[in-house]
């Protein structure tokens, strides 16, 4: 700690000096004094927080708040004992009592319940944000996901806290003991920005190579605090001398502040001085000692503000912006190292030259609009203003403030100009992608609704339009079996093709994928020029495409939709019309077009309805089974198939053929077939526990779709596990197309249903591809012979000779054969005769309920 009996600072000897008469004479009363007297002993914390709180070099407390301190305690004869300490224990120390005072506290909620404080603030401050001058920050949005340091338990804390969360910022905050130790962590990496007072910043941001930003925030004012209910005696003195200070602006308070805010010194001999020196000779040797000290002082003086300059132009040279001073003539008095290396030029050149000097007429036009108004205006102006350098010109925003003397009168402007090039690149680039496909270089969906809707809504009278959506057939098989690559590739030549095609005579879009738009505005009905033109788009896609070491073709279908001229028409309407014309061209076959018509609209209309009534008729349960019964040779059931009904609401008995496909479209397919499953097995295993149906098997069809979902082996195991049915005791059906497409992945699938002892059989056989090649491949249990062939066998010699066939390839494979569609007695004794044991069809009834069946097997036979 450091006991200090507080005494006049050297600064002060002019104001000794001015009452030198009366100390002169009055020398002998002040001799009567008891010099080794000491008045009240207040204890002070210190802590560090130059220039208003440090230790000085020569290890003695110093700052603006210590020499005030120590003005008010020589008229108050107190001892101040300093004790250091930094600022969350200092404060600790004066709420328990081991500190008497405390110097530079800010007012805040939370130190009004635990400190006392005076009336009249003792100094007014605010807080700045310091950052390292490589990553500069001129916008509080740059602090999100950044590092800030703070001092501990600082006023500035919830206050930063509170304006983080104000504007939804994410930052970490980092508690230092003191201003010095936040200061280091942004230098060494630590943080990437710290909170101090402006004068401790001011003072030593580039001692640490930081520079000050233009975030700045809390203004304050500042006390010296005692603990709750102790010292109220210090606090009315330092209120009365404060309250007494401030109200004379010669007195000692003011001098302080000017001394430490390195304002320019009083002058140096005042003239009562000279007065003073001639009634007092002997005085002349003081006075020679004081002058010689002056001037050291003013030496002392000079150089420090020489040393900030040179700090201030090294800051503003590193500061990442353009920073010039043009005068009320528009000549540039000041330009920081960043500008002149931007111009590749020397400071020389530019002061005293104009933009136009610098740029010509027509570069400088905007410079000079905006400084004048500056100028007229007396605000800032923030403009975006294109300059030219030696190597490139770039985009910068430039923010221009007005400088006043002390008449408040505008002698020059000050302009601080950013580069935000990448910025505006990156604005560009993203509007870009807002509109254009990458790949192709073509305009997207948001184009066609921004920019083309309104052109078609506002278009000529005698001006019809006609919109073609084309997609590329099977394109996800062509990136499946040859790659990504190819398939860009493909897209590329394909807009090549459109293009070429098209010509000026419309526009271009694409949609995403290989889905692409063409819009048409003709001259009159555009009927023809539309029909034309799709039949030469399709020829044009027909060609083939060459690809490294083969070839490939590609086909396309076209979907057209027409407005007449004058015919009103909204864009996301008609394009649906288009997609709902080439659904309709792939329906019929692809590699064509299709122009809409009002049917199709209801057919779409009947299908989105059937769609949205089949979700609901599966959570109401409106789908059941019937089971159509399987016979051997002797006429005894051997089995059933399991056969899916829809009982629609309002529409009553829905053809499978109808909603079978829309099912595998929408893919409810996937819940209904395991509902199927389900329920097939839970039939399976009643019949199990009846004595007369206890040997029957269960045949369900699987569609393509759930036979290629990943999980379908997963299901079947977890139905058989749910329901206990009989592994051997269900056999699932499967057509030749669903096969074909992957038979790897089937074998590996019928494989694993084998394994489980499901049996696997194959549907409509010989309608499909009918190869051995495949056949001998698949470890299947049976074949059915499709019921086309059998209802002709006695008039067809084809169908014939085909059911006979497979017949003979059965045995020859060790599978069982089955003939579905048997409806006469005649056909059943052909397909025994020819070696078919197994039979389906209306000959044995048709397909009923299980309660239907179980009424039936209880009558008792003829």
């Amino acid at each position: 700690m450091t006991q200090i009996r507080p005494s006049r600072r050297p600064g002060d000897i002019w104001r000794t000096l001015r009452v030198f008469p009366f100390i002169f004479f009055s020398l002998h009363s002040m001799a009567e004094i008891d010099a080794s007297g000491q008045g009240q002993v207040v204890r002070v914390g210190l802590y560090e927080n130059e220039p208003k709180v440090f230790t000085n070099t020569a290890g003695e407390p110093a700052g603006i708040f210590i020499d005030l301190l120590n003005e008010i305690a020589v008229t108050q004869n107190w001892t101040l004992d300093y004790r250091p300490c930094d600022w969350s224990q200092c404060l600790n120390w004066l709420e328990t009592g081991q500190l008497d005072l405390m110097p530079d506290v800010a007012l805040t909620d939370d130190r009004q319940r635990r400190f006392d404080f005076h009336q009249q603030p003792a100094l007014n401050s605010w807080s700045q944000l310091y950052s390292r001058p490589d990553q500069p920050i001129v916008s509080i949005f740059q602090l999100n996901d950044a590092r800030v340091a703070l001092l501990q338990d600082s006023v500035q804390l919830p206050y930063f806290q509170s304006m983080l969360i104000n504007f939804g910022l994410q930052t970490e905050l980092i508690e230092a003991p003191d201003y010095p130790e936040a200061f280091r962590r942004v230098r060494d990496g630590e943080a990437d920005a710290a909170v101090s007072n402006y004068l401790y910043g001011a003072l030593h941001a580039a001692q640490y190579n930081l520079v000050a930003t233009p975030i700045a925030f809390q203004p304050s004012q500042l006390y010296f605090a005692t603990g709750k209910g102790q010292k109220s005696d210090l606090l009315a003195a330092i209120d009365q001398q404060l309250t007494n200070w401030r109200a004379n602006s010669a007195s000692v308070y003011f001098d302080i502040l000017n001394e430490w805010q390195n304002l320019p010194p009083k002058p140096l001999i005042p003239r009562w001085l000279i007065l003073s020196l001639t009634t007092a000779l002997a005085l002349l040797a003081i006075t020679v000692l004081l002058i010689t000290w002056l001037r050291h002082l003013v030496a002392a003086r000079t150089r420090a503000l020489s040393d900030s300059e040179r700090k201030l132009t090294t800051i503003l040279d590193s500061v990442g912006a353009f920073i010039y001073i043009k005068n009320r003539d528009f000549k540039y008095q000041y330009a920081n190292q960043q500008l002149l290396d931007f111009l590749g030029k020397r400071k020389e050149e530019i002061l005293d030259r104009t933009d136009s000097d610098l740029f010509g007429e027509t570069m400088a036009t905007p410079y000079l609009s905006n400084d004048r108004q500056v100028f007229a205006q007396g605000h800032p102006v923030r403009a975006e203003e294109t300059l030219k350098g030696r190597d490139e010109e770039r985009t910068f925003l430039s923010i221009k403030i007005p400088l006043h003397d002390h008449q408040g009168s505008i002698y020059a402007l000050c302009g601080i100009s950013t580069d935000i090039t990448e910025e505006k690149d990156r604005e560009a680039r993203i509007q870009y992608l807002a509109y254009y496909e990458p790949l192709t270089g073509l305009p997207n969906r948001a184009y066609l609704f921004d920019y083309l809707a309104p052109a078609m809504l506002n278009r000529p009278p005698h001006q019809g339009l006609a919109l073609m959506v084309l997609d590329l057939d099977d394109f996800k098989d062509i990136n499946d079996t040859h790659g990504h690559d190819y398939g860009d590739q493909l897209l590329i030549e394909v807009v090549r093709r459109l293009t070429n095609a098209l010509s000026d005579k419309g526009h271009l879009i694409h949609l995403g994928a290989d889905e692409f738009v063409i819009v048409m505005f003709t001259e009159g009905t555009p009927d023809d020029p539309a029909s034309a033109f799709c039949e030469q788009v399709t020829q044009h896609m027909r060609n083939g495409y060459e690809w490294r070491d083969f070839s490939n073709h590609c086909t396309a279908s076209i979907g057209l939709a027409l407005l007449e001229p004058a015919e009103a028409g909204d864009l996301g309407q008609t394009l649906k019309h288009a997609e709902v014309a080439m659904h309709q061209a792939k329906l019929n076959g692809r590699d064509g077009w299709c122009l809409f018509t009002e049917q199709m609209h209801i057919a779409l209309q009947t299908r989105l309805a059937l769609d949205a009534d089949m979700r609901t008729s599966l959570a109401d349960q409106d789908f059941f089974l019937v089971y159509q019964l399987q016979f051997d040779d002797r006429q005894q059931v051997i089995g059933a198939e399991a056969l899916l009904r829809w009982q629609h609401p309002q529409r009553g008995l829905v053809s499978p053929m109808e909603f079978i496909p829309l099912a595998e479209r929408n893919g409810l397919i996937l819940p209904l077939g395991r509902w199927v499953l389900l329920t097939a097995c839970q039939q399976l295993v009643h019949w199990a526990g009846q004595t007369e149906t206890s040997g029957l098997s269960m045949s369900v069809n699987v569609s393509a779709v759930q036979f290629r979902s990943a999980d379908f082996t997963a299901i079947v195991a977890e139905v058989l596990a749910q329901t206990g049915a009989r592994a051997e005791r269900l056999k699932l059906e499967l057509t030749e197309t669903m096969l074909i497409d992957d038979l790897d992945d089937a074998i590996r699938n019928i494989s694993a249903l084998k394994a489980m002892g499901v049996d696997v059989a194959l549907d409509d056989f010989g309608t499909g591809y009918s190869s051995l090649a495949y056949l001998k491949r698949l470890p299947l249990a049976q074949l059915k012979i499709d019921q086309t062939f059998v209802a002709d066998v006695l008039i067809d010699p084809v169908a014939a000779a085909i059911a006979r066939t497979i017949i003979g390839l059965g045995h020859s494979l060790d599978l069982n054969v089955i003939a579905e569609g048997v409806e006469t007695e005649e056909q059943r004794e052909w397909l025994k005769q020819e070696g078919c044991l197994a039979y389906q069809g209306y000959l044995f009834g048709r397909p009923e309920t299980a309660e239907q069946l179980r009424h039936r097997w209880a009558q008792p036979a003829d």
